[in-house]
């Protein structure tokens, strides 16, 4: 009995790890026109496009389309999904010129009220033809109006229409079927969910700048993330799609995953943990076990000697070193209050110098926070600093630790301080 659920669990873990591992991410790019690249802020040269498509290549980025993501064909976290809004004509150029050769298959949002009813669309023919090609095609709105809560209660008919009618339009001119919605002006609210749900659509996509990830979950999804460009955050966004594809690279190449909301997934004893990851990279497999160890209480630290580095220069340069005593963490500098009523003042720690061939702390400003009253806690700027309590002959605690400290030498080196700085 006891073998047998020992093999359950070991196949429990291992497809808990396959799925991990098989997980990855998408960065949607949303496109709109392609003219000379100095008609709006949305609008980008052929030679812009390709100078980009380029740029993705040469740092590893694969182009999927959305069907892909859909069969669940992708996998990692280079992966690039162009979308273009609008059905503009500049659409069929680019795709000829730059998207066709480099074998990319965008996702075209098409609103039905301007094909073949302005110059500046598409044709339907021309929708057909990219459409047979692998182009996905999705529902843009009918009049692209903002799918926004005063559209939905003062026009309740006409925010259906949107959905429906173009959805209906789109499916019979183009002969595929519709299952996405591309809010227009990234504009929705969540009342929309279940009318589009009705309305036979799977997925919808937003503008908010974030990683799609994949594969997607089952069921609906009409929330998916986007990438506004415009001429202005272009090379911006390039360069942070590129950071932000690297650092999940290197957190999946440490065994660990990153969940919907951006953040690091720990897993500790079988309990899953997050931590926020947006700005802290893990680049190092042995701070990732430091960052598991500290998240089980129980569990001991285990330092990698980069981060035991760190801690030891940390504490040389700012507390003295006795003779007999370890290099202990650094610590506020703790000076007897001039009224001596057994409270302390905290003072701001002061760079290292060397004066009579040791090492001692030279104050050079003082930042006084007050006389600090158990059991208050002070601030410094944004920062929070355990208050202290005085205890019996130059004993004090800080937090959860005891240390020693001669007062006597405290206040010698005091004077000696204050006679310098005279």
């Amino acid at each position: 009995m006891n073998t047998v659920k020992c093999l359950l669990a070991a196949c429990a873990v291992l497809l808990i790890t396959s799925a991990a591992h098989a997980a990855g991410s998408v960065y949607v790019l949303c496109y709109h026109t392609f003219i000379n690249g100095k008609k709006s802020m949305y609008d980008f040269s052929i030679d812009e496009l390709r100078h980009q498509v380029n740029y993705f290549k040469s740092k590893g980025f694969t182009f999927v389309s959305f069907t892909d993501i859909e069969k669940g064909k992708v996998r990692g976290d280079k992966n690039i999904l162009v979308s273009i809004d609008d059905g503009n004509e500049s659409v069929y150029r680019a795709y000829k010129e730059v998207l066709k050769p480099n074998g990319i298959k965008p996702l075209l949002g098409i609103y039905p009220c301007v094909i073949e009813r302005k110059d500046y669309a598409m044709k339907w023919h021309q929708i057909r033809e990219l459409a047979y090609e692998g182009c996905d095609i999705a529902s843009h709105g009918y009049y692209h109006m903002k799918m926004n809560k005063k559209f939905y209660e003062n026009k309740r008919k006409d925010f259906l229409f949107e959905i429906n009618k173009s959805k209906e339009v789109i499916e019979q001119k183009v002969n595929r079927p519709v299952t996405v919605f591309i809010y227009p002006f990234g504009l929705y609210i969540k009342e929309v969910y279940d009318h589009l749900q009705r309305a036979g659509y799977k997925y919808a996509m937003n503008i908010r700048g974030s990683a799609l990830a994949v594969p997607l979950r089952a069921g609906a999804s009409f929330e998916m993330p986007r990438y506004l460009l415009t001429r202005g955050n272009i090379n911006a966004t390039m360069a942070a799609i590129h950071k932000m594809a690297d650092r999940r690279n290197r957190i999946a190449a440490a065994g660990l995953d990153i969940g919907d909301d951006n953040k690091i997934v720990y897993s500790v004893d079988g309990a899953r943990l997050t931590k926020a990851g947006r700005h802290a990279p893990a680049t190092r497999a042995a701070d990732v076990r430091d960052a598991r160890a500290a998240t089980d209480r129980t569990a001991p630290m285990v330092q990698s000697p980069h981060a035991k580095r760190a801690v030891e220069k940390h504490a040389a340069d700012r507390v003295e070193p006795r003779a007999g005593d370890a290099s202990r963490r650094a610590a506020p500098i703790l000076r007897r209050a001039r009224p001596a009523d057994n409270r302390y003042v905290a003072e701001a720690p002061a760079p290292k110098q060397k004066a009579e061939g040791r090492t001692v702390v030279r104050e050079r400003r003082k930042e006084s926070f007050g006389l600090i009253d158990r059991p208050e806690r002070v601030r410094s700027g944004s920062e929070k600093r355990p208050g202290f309590r005085a205890l019996s002959e130059g004993e004090y605690n800080v937090t959860s630790r005891a240390m020693k400290i001669d007062l006597a030498g405290e206040e010698a080196r005091d004077a000696k301080r204050d006679d310098r700085t005279r």
